[in-house]
């Protein structure tokens, strides 16, 4: 045999061993490459590719575009979405920007940082990797102060794998959160049609998956730390980025900020005495339902927090002072609010004040030095005011104006001034047998109960 021979027996040989090594050993060389075809997720042509994000908003289909006639463009000062796929796989984007001014993009997979672009104005290709499973990808473009500048994304794509090995196999629990076209089928990746019902069938089917909103993610707030997704140094800026579901903590510190929530979170202090919100103006504007506000100092507002259209939320365990109102309830109807456990002091006008709104529960807060009412309802019934305890007011402890229905019992009153419990224009409330009229003007019921 000579020497050319030989080489070619060599090499039928090592191709040979090359192939039984990847297909009865699982092993495979490369698994991704620039041959293979991209699967769109979002081409952004129609409504019907716009994503249902799962984490935020601030985007709707814009005429600047990488490739087509559509694209996905910021509207806000914050803008993120977020969408889910499962892998392995890679996935690729373009993204753009139209101003050099003091903006940013973000791309994160699994809340990690990935890749980031600032004041871009050029249409940039990113590609990343992702491994077997489900993944949440997410991208945020920050707009500058006082700017109109817009991002705008295009093109998402997913790469499949090219590897002799099977689809991932997902859980029952996660299949179950599929609708059945999106359940991932385990397939050979090359088989591309089922004789029998002429179906085509994908390798490894990559597609965005529907994941419950309220999956519980925790995130902190910790001051002068380095953001990176986990970690944010202001709570606002924790409120804008985490996901609907999300439990926020707040490491001790004096937070200076107006704060609105707009989304369903719990925000949780780690020490009511030392984590401390400043408010200054608006106090914690509440506009969504089920939110959680748990163990803070809050002082120093118009009103510490303000709950609007909102149910089913709790405000416990705070420390509540010097504010001009403590809590207001406004127009919250089947409201299923909590307010429980907390201490109020020296605010200026009510301590909490429950205006158009019916089932909110007040229960076993210390209210101390109200510096006119301790517990206002207007125009609010089927409300529960219940085993507080009232220290002291300049005015009356509990005010009931055109309010009806409502549970008043259990309540303690020590050094108030006026009338323990004063009702004008109500009727059908009930409240303890201890209390008896002492009528103070013509028109009012004033009421005195056991004091302590």
């Amino acid at each position: 045999m000579n020497i050319r021979n030989s080489n070619k027996m060599n090499a039928l040989f090592a191709i040979l061993i090359t192939y039984l090594i990847i297909n009865f050993f699982g092993l495979c060389p490369t698994c991704f490459g620039e041959n293979d075809s991209c699967i769109n997720i979002y081409t952004f042509e129609n409504d019907l590719t716009t994503p249902k994000s799962t984490c935020g908003d601030g985007w709707t289909l814009g005429d600047l575009n990488h490739t087509g006639k559509k694209s996905y463009m910021s509207t806000q000062g914050i803008s993120k979405f977020c969408t889910n796929v499962a892998g392995p796989a890679t996935i690729e984007f373009w993204w753009y920007s139209n101003k050099i001014r003091n903006n940013k993009f973000l791309f994160r997979i699994d809340n990690k940082p990935e890749t980031e672009s600032y004041n871009s104005t050029i249409w940039e290709k990113k590609t990343r990797t992702l491994d077997k499973g489900v993944h949440t990808l997410s991208w945020t473009f920050y707009r500058g102060p006082n700017d109109n500048t817009s991002g705008w994304i295009d093109d998402l794509c997913i790469r499949q794998t090219s590897c002799n090995e099977e689809c991932p196999i997902y859980s029952a629990e996660t299949k179950a959160t599929l609708p059945p076209y999106q359940i991932p089928i385990n397939v050979k990746p090359n088989a591309t049609i089922n004789a029998s019902t002429n179906e085509n069938i994908l390798p490894c089917p990559v597609i965005p998956i529907v994941v419950p909103m309220y999956t519980e993610k925790v995130f902190y707030v910790i001051q002068h730390e380095k953001e990176n997704g986990v970690i944010f140094p202001t709570i606002t800026r924790a409120i804008n980025e985490v996901p609907n579901g999300s439990t926020i903590k707040v490491a001790p510190g004096t937070y200076i900020e107006n704060i609105l929530i707009n989304k369903s979170i719990k925000l949780i202090g780690l020490n009511k005495n030392s984590t401390i919100i400043v408010t200054n103006e608006r106090g914690l504007k509440i506009t969504a339902s089920d939110v959680i506000i748990r163990a803070f100092t809050i002082r120093g507002g118009n009103v510490g927090i303000k709950a609007i259209s909102a149910t089913n939320c709790e405000f416990s365990d705070n420390i509540i002072a010097w504010n001009v109102f403590g809590i207001i309830i406004d127009s919250c109807y089947d409201s299923r609010i909590k307010i429980s456990n907390n201490t109020f002091f020296s605010n200026v006008d009510e301590s909490i004040r429950i205006y158009h709104s019916s089932s909110v529960n007040v229960s076993s807060n210390i209210i101390n030095g109200a510096g006119v009412f301790g517990v206002e309802l207007e125009s609010s019934n089927d409300n529960k005011i219940i085993h507080n305890i009232f220290n002291g007011s300049d005015s009356d402890g509990i005010y009931l104006n055109r309010s009806s229905n409502n549970t008043i019992k259990g309540n303690i009153f020590r050094n108030v001034k006026y009338c323990d419990l004063l009702i004008e224009e109500g009727f059908d409330n009930t409240m303890d047998t201890e209390c008896h009229n002492d009528t103070r003007e013509s028109g009012s019921q004033c009421m005195r109960c056991d004091r302590l």
